[in-house]
């Protein structure tokens, strides 16, 4: 039995709705807060595309990325291995696309810079999506 721990490899992303001054943001089954949409890359699949396809199938929304390398990789270590994640800021393609819950989370919503001291949410993901949120006022 190996007791080598595997790195596993994600991609995330920030979803700024600069006409509005929101964030979304999906309340995680798994984690019980509100985090940025996201999750495990497809094999051969790069961290772009991941980001893109997960902000899709856990959203609804079409996006596209702001820039085309992530703003940060955080590496997590837990007691299955290492998780890698890419994490990206992206933008709707088109504005008031529908939201489309899936089974990842229990709830999918857009929140203002305010709204996000009411909501349980990491201090992490309140940190970045803050500061996402500053930037574009």
């Amino acid at each position: 039995m190996s007791t080598e721990k595997k790195t596993e490899y994600c991609a995330s992303t920030f979803i700024i709705d600069e006409a509005n001054q929101k964030i979304l943001l999906i309340y995680h089954k798994k984690f019980q807060n509100w985090v940025q949409p996201g999750g495990h890359l497809q094999e051969g699949e790069t961290p772009e595309e991941g980001a893109v396809r997960k902000a899709f199938e856990e959203t609804g929304i079409h996006v596209k990325l702001v820039t085309g390398k992530p703003f940060i990789v955080e590496e997590y270590n837990n007691f299955v291995g290492n998780l890698i994640d890419y994490q990206y800021l992206a933008v709707p393609t088109e504005p008031n696309q529908e939201l489309k819950n899936s089974d990842a989370s229990f709830d999918i919503d857009w929140f203002s810079l305010e709204e996000l001291d009411r909501i349980p949410i990491f201090p992490d993901v309140k940190t970045k999506a803050r500061m996402f949120l500053k930037v574009n006022l």
